[in-house]
């Protein structure tokens, strides 16, 4: 399935702590026809970000994530990528 602006995607990363974290994200932009997409990412505050979390421009600019490559199906999450949420 093809990305498109607006979707909702879960984005893998890892938190301040250094934990892989998943996290919901809106798809904001499309990145040629690769699956890569650009995504603002809905993080869990202080629990994902740490002390930058107290920051509101360092908040801000973290859940901006750009460039973002699509995780192969099937395949274990990876940092810095996004999947399709499991249907249910």
């Amino acid at each position: 399935m093809k990305p498109s602006i607006g979707r909702v995607v879960l984005f893998h990363f890892l938190n301040h702590r250094g934990v892989l974290t998943t996290r919901p994200a809106d798809v904001v932009a499309l990145v040629g026809d690769s699956g890569m997409v650009n995504l603002r990412v809905k993080y869990d505050g202080a629990n994902d970000l740490g002390e930058d979390w107290n920051d509101p421009v360092a908040a801000l600019e973290a859940s901006w994530q750009t460039s973002v490559a699509q995780l192969a199906d099937g395949a274990e999450p990876t940092p810095m990528t996004w999947s399709w949420p499991p249907r249910v």
